[in-house]
């Protein structure tokens, strides 16, 4: 992880400030996460919101048996802006994909600020629209595509480079299907060649088939 101080002045912050209608650049930073590092750990009293502004983060739930995969996102999104309201403790634990943008504002300092700022409270509205969108989407897309299609998108989506490395489990259970139905699938891409399996996940080998099954018809 790497911090850096925010400047008013610097146009390129824009994305963020553009959320508020005066200056908080005192109260936040620009931190850089790396791959695999943990954004925000779950049921921790939070402090801080999260503006990802580029990069892909996992959302894990905890259950009774192991963290549960509930959700893959990409930046530009907000993380952490339910739990402003009510200072309740994180809701899910969010970890990153790749390297990850965010711009971090501590609310120690600005908390009644905030949730008094109508841009702001816009901003959060749009959020709040946006990933339930995206939920009702996806929800519809695995009721009427293919098993391949969808094991493909999710490898394209969740992937470091040109490793994947989820768990059987967690596939199964973020794509609402068996265990067997993902090990039937990702052994038969291991038959075309876009797969190869190393140690405890696999190699794209095959970039470009990948992709034409993540958006076959």
């Amino acid at each position: 992880m790497h911090e850096y101080s925010l400047s008013i002045t610097d146009y390129s912050h824009y994305f963020f400030t553009s959320f508020f209608s005066s200056d908080i650049t005192s109260y936040s930073k620009l931190v850089i996460y790396e791959e695999d590092e943990w954004i925000l750990p779950e049921n921790e009293s939070l402090e801080q919101i999260w503006f990802l502004k580029q990069g892909r983060v996992k959302l894990y739930k905890d259950t009774e048996s192991r963290p549960r995969l509930v959700k893959v996102m990409e930046g530009p999104i907000l993380l952490g802006e339910a739990e402003i309201f009510n200072h309740q403790k994180s809701m899910v634990g969010v970890q990153a994909i790749d390297d990850c943008t965010c711009y971090v504002v501590d609310l120690k300092g600005c908390r009644e600020q905030l949730v008094e700022d109508v841009i702001f409270l816009k901003k959060i509205c749009a959020s709040f629209g946006n990933k339930l969108e995206s939920k009702v989407d996806w929800l519809l897309r695995n009721n009427r595509v293919s098993i391949r299609r969808r094991v493909a998108a999710f490898i394209q989506f969740a992937r470091n480079k040109l490793y994947f490395q989820e768990s059987i489990f967690e596939q199964a259970e973020y794509l609402g299907v068996s265990e067997t139905d993902i090990l039937t699938v990702l052994s038969d891409f291991e038959k075309v060649g876009m797969l190869s399996r190393s140690g405890t996940g696999y190699h794209i080998i095959n970039e470009s088939l990948l992709q034409d099954y993540a958006e076959e018809r």
